[in-house]
């Protein structure tokens, strides 16, 4: 029974896998973070992708309406 319970609540949780950046090593830290990504999503977990550089983007486009804490709207998964 105590399996089970344990079970239902790794399904139960959500994750985001930030990745990317600017530095010469941009492309290792996406292929690095879809292989995580992936990892997670075998494991029962629900994960999201999130690129830095589109969040740095989205960040200094609409900079009154975008923080942090609304993160999981840009998230490829609902309610992160």
């Amino acid at each position: 029974m105590a399996e089970i319970y344990q079970r239902a609540i790794i399904m139960s949780k959500k994750v985001s896998v930030i990745m990317g950046g600017t530095s010469s090593e941009r492309e290792i830290s996406l292929i690095s973070g879809q292989t995580v990504a992936q990892a997670l999503k075998t494991a029962g977990y629900q994960v999201g992708t999130i690129d830095i550089i589109l969040f740095t983007i989205f960040a200094k486009v609409f900079p009154s309406r975008f923080n942090l804490y609304k993160l999981r709207s840009y998230s490829s998964i609902p309610n992160v």
